[in-house]
Formats: structure tokens, sequence, C-alpha cells
């Protein structure tokens, strides 16, 4: 089971749509540019949201494998 702590919107730079940390509590934390269109913020949700059902936090790889 996942358990999503906060969505947090921030201002990043363009080429970061968002990313998800695992606080010492093992919740998600999830971050998304607060420059994106509501459909971009909506699409970037989503495919954080999949890190997290996907176990791919459990993993312990560098991100650059997953989003290729």
């Amino acid at each position: 089971m996942m358990t999503v702590s906060y969505i947090r919107s921030i201002r990043l730079p363009m080429s970061i749509r968002g990313f998800t940390i695992q606080d010492s509590e093992g919740e998600y934390n999830i971050y998304i540019n607060d420059r994106l269109s509501v459909e971009q913020f909506n699409k970037t949700l989503a495919h954080e949201e999949a890190h997290i059902k996907n176990g791919d936090f459990l993993l312990k790889l560098p991100a650059h494998l997953f989003d290729k």
C-alpha cells in the first residue's frame, strides 16, 4: 500500500516536471513544478504515483533508469 503524505506544487527548473522523495517513515512526498499547466500537472502526478505503485523506490537504482 502506498502512503502519500504530501503533494506539493513548488518552483522548479523547467527541465524538472516533478519528483518523489520517500521520508524516514516510509511515506512518499511528491513535488510538482508549479509552472506546469493543469494537464501536465496531472500527467506528472500520475507518473510519480506510478513510480510508487511499481515499487521503484524499493529497487535502489538511479532514477534515470526508470525515466527513459
